[in-house]
């Protein structure tokens, strides 16, 4: 019984980490990486980059982090709710969104915005809701992400960054 729910968790996430484009590893720069040189290095090296952008809030009693949305890397998904179509939209992390109330049609202030809730899923590099690797236990609870488009990230200040890269 245990190979076989094990096989077939396995066979679930693989299929569901290549679909998402999950990334393999990330790294920070201290300049920024341009397009011509991020280009040259996804070409010398056969991987694929993408900045993510995010900011660390609070959101009531709980740690929240906002991402812009991604196109190539770490593709988030929804399981109830849509997907992003405007920059006043956010995406909100399913069992966060559970465990504190929030519903599709909810409007959140996050950073002195405000964001409709259109969606709630999963980014599938946050499968396991840690907020850093200090954690032992996930805290779906207590930490959640929320996905905003990148017009609606670029609106606010103090958004850190890092490359994400998938071989």
């Amino acid at each position: 019984g245990a190979f076989a729910v094990s096989r077939t968790l396995y066979d679930r996430y693989d299929r569901y980490f290549a679909e998402t484009k999950v990334e393999d590893g990330y790294f920070t720069t201290g300049t920024a990486i341009s397009d011509a040189e991020q280009k040259e290095l996804e070409d010398q090296y056969q991987v694929e980059l993408e900045p993510q952008q995010y900011i660390n809030l609070n959101y009531q009693d709980t740690k929240f982090r906002l991402f812009a949305e991604t196109q190539q890397v770490d593709l988030y998904t929804v399981t109830e709710g849509r997907r992003l179509e405007t920059a006043d939209e956010i995406v909100v992390t399913y069992k966060y969104a559970k465990a504190n109330g929030i519903a599709v049609g909810d409007t959140l202030e996050l950073a002195g915005k405000k964001f409709q809730v259109c969606g709630l899923g999963i980014k599938p590099d946050y499968v396991v809701m840690f907020y850093d690797f200090s954690e032992s236990i996930a805290n779906k609870e207590g930490f959640g992400i929320g996905i905003i488009s990148r017009e609606a990230m670029d609106r606010l200040s103090g958004a850190a960054e890092y490359y994400s890269v998938r071989y």
